[in-house]
Formats: C-alpha cells, structure tokens, sequence
C-alpha cells in the first residue's frame, strides 16, 4: 500500500493544529482506500485564452518551452490546441472560445472580479490526472461529496468526453479532471475533429526556428510546477482540498516575511522526477493587508455602489481606529474584501 506520510515535511512556516490533524486523516484514509495508488500523474493541462488570441499563445508556448503544437480539435464554439514535448511530460491544452458572446461556468468565475473581468475568457483552467480505475475514482470521490459535472454539462461545456471533471474549486476556481489510460497508450482526447490550422502552425514553426537559432532549444526544460494564488484564509483548506482530488502529498511551506506571503509545495507521491508529474504550490499572504489599506484611505476615498449606485466610502475593517466617528444610521451594504477592507454605503 502507498504511504504519503513518509516524506518528512519542509519548511519553516507553522500550520494550525487543525490542518496539521486533518492532513494526517485525510492523507491515511486516501491511502487505505486506494486512491492514492489510482490516482497517478498529471496528465495534461488546461488554459483557455481570448478569441482571437490562441494562434499567438501558441507561437509564444512554442518559443518559450519546449513544447510542440500537435493538432487542433475543432468543436462547434471552441478550438481546442494540443501541445506536447512527449509522453513523458504532460500535455497542454490551449482552448479558444470561437465566439465572444458565449457565456459559461469558467467565464463566470472571471467576470465576478473586476481585473478577471477585462479578459472574461482567460484562466488557467486546472489538472487533468491519469488514473488506472476511472470507474472506481469517480464513485470514491463521489462519497466523500467530490461534486462532479455530468456528461450533459460536459458535452455543453466542450470538454473532452472521456473525462470526469469535478466542478471548479471555490478555493483556487480551478478543476481537476480524471480519465483513465494505460500508460502504454497515447493519449487522445475525445472531443470534435482533428485539424492543422495554418494560422497556428505557421506561427509555431516560426518561433521554433528562432528559438533554435537563439540555443533555447539546448536550455529550456519541462515543466517544474505550477503555482496558484490563494487568500491567505484559504491557505490551508486550498491544500487540503487538492491532496484530496489527487495523489499529491505536502511537501511543507516556507515564510516570505518581508513579501508578507509564503510558498505551500506539493508533490506526487509517485514521480520524484517533476517533469513527468510538476509539482503544485499555493502561494498565499500571511496577513491580510490591513495596514497598507489604512493609510491609502485615510483620505476616505469615494467609491460608487454597485448596488444603490451612490458614493461609498472605503475602511479597512482590521484597524479599530479606521472605524467612523459616527456610525451610519442605515447601512444598505458591507462586505468584506480579500484585501481586508469593507465597504459601508449609506443613504
């Protein structure tokens, strides 16, 4: 039996009791149940781009990696791009959305912030895992209430249809997705036809032609890890949640305190080797930024309300000296912003 215990964790930054009791629950029953033997490597990843733009992140991919661009599949509403270095290493999948106007559940999640909301259709979607008894993952995950799309949403979504895929994680909004393959066997997507698009490979043989006259191609490895960036009261349970839907294990977790952040590594309990199964970080705050929000508002700046449509005005909520003199007689709205500070509007 797989033991993801027996790694010595790194680091210096200190857990709570609590996630350091659920880490040990939680790792031990993945492993008696045979996830963590099922569950296997990183298989392929996701990123959808703007329309219009997926020919140039290819060429951009193509110059920077070491990765190929293999074929498009063509669905009704997306080109999905496969890039690939070999078996080794995982695939990336670069998805367009053929037009502007089309709405869905990964859009959404762009659209609720306001900086997410300039490019609605550019994230980085999430992980699609190997596993060798997809059939057994699923119903698994199932019980320990892993919330999965069905194939309907799936087909609806343009998602490969040889995948379970849990729903977006409203920790770090990312998915992971699981498909079983034997590892002898190539990996081929279900999903819409197969094209070259001239557009795409023009611009991929142009940039492999200057990254080999440049020597890049002789430098640039696969890759290492992949970070996510989550509120620093998410930081422990975004953890927990992954070593949950994978086979990963902590790694440990190091302070930046100058940068108020720290750096949470995750490995696969199967590969020592990162290039065939990247590591996965979060990187998070420490704090909440309180202080800094104070002194940028102490000229109480006016914001308008998304709701009433009046002037608010901004105060960081950590500093028992920001609050108003007087309080408001009616506030009609407040909350509390990852930032650390609440907006009150009045009437």
């Amino acid at each position: 039996m797989v033991n993801s215990l027996i790694h010595p964790k790194q680091g210096d930054k200190a857990n709570s009791a609590w996630f350091e009791e659920f880490l040990v629950r939680l790792l031990e029953n993945r492993d008696r149940t045979g996830l963590s033997e099922m569950i296997r490597e990183i298989d392929a990843l996701m990123i959808t781009v703007e329309p219009g733009c997926s020919a140039a992140y290819v060429s951009e991919l193509a110059l920077m990696t070491p990765y190929h661009y293999l074929v498009t599949l063509e669905s009704e509403s997306h080109w999905t791009h496969i890039l690939r270095i070999d078996m080794e290493s995982p695939d990336l999948l670069v998805r367009e959305v053929r037009d502007p106007g089309r709405g869905d559940i990964f859009r959404s999640l762009n659209e609720v912030y306001p900086i997410g909301a300039h490019k609605p259709n550019s994230r980085y979607m999430g992980e699609i895992f190997r596993v060798s008894n997809l059939h057994e993952v699923v119903e698994q995950q199932k019980g320990r209430e892993i919330r999965f799309f069905n194939q309907d949403q799936i087909r609806k979504l343009e998602l490969p249809g040889n995948m379970a895929i849990v729903k977006p994680s409203p920790y770090t909004h990312n998915v992971v997705a699981y498909w079983e393959r034997p590892p002898e066997d190539m990996r081929v997507y279900a999903l819409g036809n197969s094209v070259i698009l001239d557009e795409v490979n023009r611009g991929y043989h142009a940039a492999k032609a200057i990254q080999e006259d440049l020597g890049l191609d002789k430098l640039i490895r696969p890759i290492d890890h992949l970070a996510t960036r989550v509120y620093s009261q998410n930081r422990e349970v975004a953890i927990l949640e992954y070593l949950t839907l994978s086979s990963y294990y902590y790694w440990g977790s190091y302070d930046i305190a100058n940068q108020n952040s720290s750096t949470n590594v995750t490995k696969s309990i199967h590969y020592a080797d990162e290039r065939i199964s990247p590591a996965k970080v979060f990187t998070a705050a420490n704090q909440p930024i309180s202080s800094t929000i104070w002194w940028a508002c102490r000229r109480r700046p006016k914001i308008s309300c998304a709701i009433t449509g009046r002037a608010c005005t901004i105060w960081p909520w950590q500093s028992p000296t920001a609050r108003p003199a007087t309080r408001p007689t009616s506030i009609t709205w407040s909350m509390r912003f990852g930032l650390g500070v609440r907006i009150f509007c009045w009437m």
